[in-house]
C-alpha cells in the first residue's frame, strides 16, 4: 500500500538524506513534529489539522517531512532532534544492519549456527521468549534421503530391501557432508 499508513498520519516512512526513517507523529505527537521541524503553524493549517486531513494531505505533507529531513543533511541527527522532542523515530535497517546492533545481539536475537554443509554463519532469529520453550533449539537441516533407512526400516523393509530400492533408483540420497 506504499509507504504511509492508509488511515493514520504521519506513520510511514520516509526519504533521508542517507536513508529511510520511520517516524510515527500521533494526536499530539503531531505538535511536537511540527515544532521539532521549525514550522509550529502547520499543526493549525487546516490541511493537517486533524488525523482525517492528514490522511486527505498526505503527499504534501510527505514532502514537507522529507524537505526538512533533507535539509537537515544527517539522518543521525533527524532522529537525535525528533527524539528529543518525542516524535517516535528509527532507522529503516537491513537485515545485516539490525544484526549489527548491540541491543539485538544482547537480546540473542542473532543466532550463531553450524550447518554441516555450510559451516558457521550468524542468522537472524526470534526476538520472543517462553519460558517453557528451549532455547534456542539446535535445529539441522537433514540431507535428502539422510533418514531413509531409518524410516523404510519402520515399515518393516531390511537392510538388503532398501538397497535394492536405491540400486533401482527408487529412493535416492545425497552424501551427508562431515561435520
Amino acid at each position: 500500500t506504499g509507504a504511509q499508513h492508509g488511515t493514520v498520519a504521519p506513520l510511514g516512512i520516509y526519504k533521508g538524506a542517507q536513508g529511510y526513517l520511520v517516524i510515527a507523529a500521533l494526536q499530539r505527537q503531531f505538535e511536537h513534529l511540527c515544532t521539532v521541524i521549525g514550522q509550529p503553524e502547520l499543526a493549525q493549517d487546516a490541511r493537517f489539522a486533524d488525523n482525517a486531513a492528514r490522511v486527505r494531505n498526505i503527499d504534501e505533507l510527505t514532502a514537507i517531512i522529507e524537505g526538512w529531513l533533507g535539509a537537515i543533511g544527517d539522518d543521525d541527527e533527524a532522529m537525535r532532534r525528533l527524539t528529543a522532542g518525542h516524535v517516535p523515530v528509527a532507522p529503516v535497517l537491513s537485515v545485516e544492519e539490525m544484526m549489527r546492533l548491540d541491543h539485538v545481539r544482547q537480546r540473542q536475537v542473532v543466532r550463531r549456527i553450524t550447518d554441516r554443509a555450510l559451516g558457521a554463519f550468524d542468522v537472524p532469529g526470534s526476538p520472543l521468549r517462553f519460558s517453557a520453550f528451549p532455547d534456542p533449539l539446535d535445529l539441522q537441516a537433514p540431507f535428502l534421503g539422510e533418514h531413509n533407512a531409518e524410516v523404510l526400516a519402520t515399515l518393516g523393509l531390511d537392510a538388503q530391501a532398501i538397497a535394492g530400492l536405491e540400486a533401482e533408483g527408487i529412493v535416492v540420497a545425497e552424501p551427508v557432508a562431515a561435520g
